[in-house]
């Protein structure tokens, strides 16, 4: 799946037969298949949420790029892991840079696992998967293998690092376990 295929579902059904139909096409193990959780496993959701199904790790730096770009709002949005996820070999930009630009839905991680998570920068203020998080949940999975550091030469700057999300208001994180290093 390329990372143009970051299509919102308006239903959970909507979620469920499109991950029946990535399981029929060989796409997903059958451990996949039987695994998707929601966060909100009711009907009462569909309609108001978007769901977002991510793949690969060229969906997720999509994700990335249109919420820090303010081309993709994500309240009231849940997405969705059905695979583990090697960032290794890339340097990864936060999911939302900033409060203008911050992500605001659901990420479930649904027992999966991210490795190989590595920024190593001096230009941003906010490191970790998420850089900034407003009014979010992010849950259910792993980040293994994650390193981080940031650095800058002016010393009037903040910076905020962590390997789930560096800078958060009124946000839950549950339910993750990470391994990292950060310099």
């Amino acid at each position: 799946t390329e990372a143009e295929d970051l299509v919102p579902y308006s239903s959970q059904e909507e979620v469920r037969a499109a991950i029946q139909q990535m399981y029929d096409d060989g796409k997903l193990s059958e451990k996949t298949y039987h695994k998707v959780e929601f966060i909100y496993d009711d009907e009462f959701h569909d309609g108001i949420y978007k769901y977002y199904i991510i793949e690969n790790a060229e969906q997720l730096a999509l994700l990335s790029r249109q919420v820090n770009d303010g081309l993709l709002s994500t309240a009231e949005s849940e997405f969705i892991l059905v695979n583990d996820i090697d960032l290794g070999g890339r340097y990864w930009t936060p999911i939302g840079k900033n409060s203008n630009y911050s992500f605001r839905g659901i990420f479930n991680l649904n027992g999966y696992t991210i490795s190989g998570l590595t920024i190593d920068s001096s230009t941003l203020s906010y490191a970790g998967l998420f850089g900034y998080v407003k009014g979010g949940i992010i849950c259910n999975g792993y980040i293994n293998n994650a390193f981080i550091r940031l650095e800058s030469k002016d010393s009037t700057v903040d910076l905020y690092a962590g390997t789930v999300a560096s800078n958060v208001y009124d946000t839950t994180i549950s339910n993750i376990s990470v391994t990292t290093s950060i310099g």
